[in-house]
């Protein structure tokens, strides 16, 4: 899942950036931080996910009794 998210940040900044770049005047450099921040966000969005699930995940109160 982690790979897919990366190749899919990647992508999308690639074609964020160019998007940028052609039609809306941006410097070359400016551009690429467009894709960084783009394909490093999305990348990183399943990570995140898997963190807050974790955080916020409640014990199962039938596991609990399961071990007295």
């Amino acid at each position: 899942m982690a790979v897919i998210a990366l190749l899919l940040g990647s992508v999308l900044g690639f074609f964020f950036a160019l998007i940028g770049w052609v039609f809306l005047d941006l410097s070359l450099m400016s551009a690429a931080g467009v894709y960084l921040l783009a394909s490093l966000g999305i990348g990183l969005l399943p990570v995140i996910a898997c963190g807050m699930k974790s955080l916020f995940a409640h014990p199962d109160p039938h596991l609990a009794d399961a071990r007295h």
